[in-house]
């Protein structure tokens, strides 16, 4: 499966093949997390569709993968090779949409994402941590939660860069204006590290994972970016975990 066009994230993934995005949020589900399920698509797929390329079996393929989600929206996300990394995070280079629905949409916000891992802000951004190569961006299709509230759980203090503690900052609707900093958090949150998987599970209750439900049927694909993200390890708890 280290090759396949389409893998799920309940399925072990390797980070140098499908990115670390695709391979953590694959450890996070495997390790009982609430993390909304989906499925990874192999760079070479993403550059093919982004080129009008796709094969007629794996256009099927990808048609048949999206048939779980029935009817509701998915998030379509970036999982480039070395992005969300330890020592690079990408922040703000690479696109991801919500409220995506369809074949004919999921194709088009697959060959979005891969359009904006080849700009020359991410290739010089690329340049600057010495990745080397061609950019190789793999994407994620996640059912999308339609969270009341959501935000991001940084593992390391984006200011102080310490590790003992975690940071939860959460506002209204699906977060892309917390994760883009286009608004302040309406709540902040602070968790120390030594609290076990269910304390701060439970401190994070306001974030429900109701993926079994639909957004509402009006409602338009969103672009977002990544945006400031200081700790390259921090973990998104929301729409787009």
């Amino acid at each position: 499966m280290r090759d396949a066009m389409l893998v799920p994230l309940s399925s072990h993934i390797d980070a140098q093949v499908y990115g670390g995005k695709a391979a953590r949020l694959s450890e996070s589900l495997c390790a009982g997390l609430p993390v909304p399920p989906g499925f990874a698509l192999h760079p070479d797929g993403v550059a093919r569709t982004a080129q009008s390329n796709l094969l007629p079996n794996e256009r099927a393929a990808l048609e048949h993968s999206l048939a779980q989600f029935k009817e509701g929206a998915v998030a379509v996300r970036s999982s480039a090779i070395g992005e969300d990394g330890a020592s690079a995070s990408f922040a703000g280079q690479h696109a991801s949409f919500l409220n995506v629905r369809g074949l004919d949409e999921v194709l088009a916000a697959i060959a979005s994402v891969w359009a904006s891992g080849q700009t020359e802000a991410a290739r010089r951004y690329r340049a600057r941590m010495s990745i080397a190569g061609e950019p190789r961006v793999a994407v994620i299709v996640q059912a999308l939660v339609p969270a009341e509230v959501s935000g991001v759980l940084f593992t390391v203090d984006p200011i102080s860069g310490s590790g003992k503690r975690w940071i939860v900052e959460a506002s209204w609707g699906l977060g892309e204006a917390v994760v883009g900093g286009g608004a302040r958090p309406k709540w902040r949150s602070t968790i120390q590290r030594e609290c076990r998987k269910h304390a701060w599970m439970n401190k994070l209750s306001f974030v429900s994972p109701s993926w079994g439900q639909h957004a509402s049927a009006s409602s338009a694909p969103v672009r977002i970016s990544n945006g400031p993200k200081p700790a390259a390890n921090s973990l998104c708890c929301n729409a787009v975990p």
